[in-house]
């Protein structure tokens, strides 16, 4: 929809969502990236972290600088993430439905902020409750 909705209003009216795509890919990436790191590496060591307090056994460390530097990196993403959306906030003028927007225009903008609250909900479960949690094991 950002590629579609930009090229067609980029033409109609210019200026109007101005390096949408581009902040949009780069987020995309990194949230891709970010995605991967906690599915492989943060998950699973946090899971054989629970384990091994639950047994008893001797934790086996995560990656360099261990579990806390890998938490670290994620809330440095997090970060990077709230930035790309204010960003996107910022070119849709909070979010804006201009009055000659076409529906695919209206989905884009509501799929914008859909992808806003989630990324939030994604960033205070971590932040504000797992990654606490996990730290204090």
């Amino acid at each position: 929809l950002v590629a579609r909705v930009h090229r067609v209003y980029s033409v109609r009216h210019p200026g109007e969502l101005d390096g949408l795509p581009q902040v949009f890919e780069s987020l995309r990436a990194e949230l891709q990236s970010h995605l991967e790191t906690e599915e492989l590496l943060l998950f699973p060591a946090i899971r054989l972290q629970v384990r091994d307090r639950e047994t008893g056994a001797v934790a086996e460390p995560i990656g360099v600088g261990g579990l806390a530097q890998t938490i670290a990196r994620m809330e440095y993403e997090h970060e990077g993430a709230e930035a790309a959306m204010r960003r996107i906030r910022e070119v849709t003028n909070g979010y804006a439905i201009p009055h000659h927007a076409c529906a695919t225009y209206r989905a884009l903008i509501l799929g914008l902020q859909a992808l806003e609250a989630d990324i939030r909900h994604h960033i205070h479960l971590e932040n504000d409750i797992l990654h606490p949690r996990v730290l204090a094991l």
